[in-house]
């Protein structure tokens, strides 16, 4: 599983920045979006949906680093890692920089 950003790995606090995930091998893939803000404190940027995209418009964020961690599990699976109700069969993770 990889995720991936686009603009890359930073821009400036208003742009619209797209978070995309590939599950290779995930035949009915959902994916959820967490976000760890520069506070320290994590939120749910999107629940388990089959959209393998996530547009975070960032207008009003704080400048600082940024942390996203993408779930992925199959639809037909409780997930195999994680504690319920936070469960995934697999994940990616990057840090993404605002100005």
């Amino acid at each position: 599983m990889s995720a991936s950003a686009s603009p890359a790995t930073a821009t400036s606090a208003g742009t619209t920045v797209t978070v995309t995930v590939n599950a290779g091998g995930c035949p009915i893939a959902q994916y959820e979006f967490w976000l760890l803000l520069p506070n320290g404190m994590w939120t749910l940027a999107r629940g388990y949906s089959a959209s393998a995209s996530l547009t975070w418009d960032t207008t009003g964020m704080a400048p600082g680093s940024y942390r996203f961690s993408v779930w992925a599990r199959d639809a037909s699976s409780a997930g195999t890692g994680g504690t319920a109700p936070y469960t995934y069969d697999a994940f990616s993770a990057f840090q993404y920089m605002l100005s």
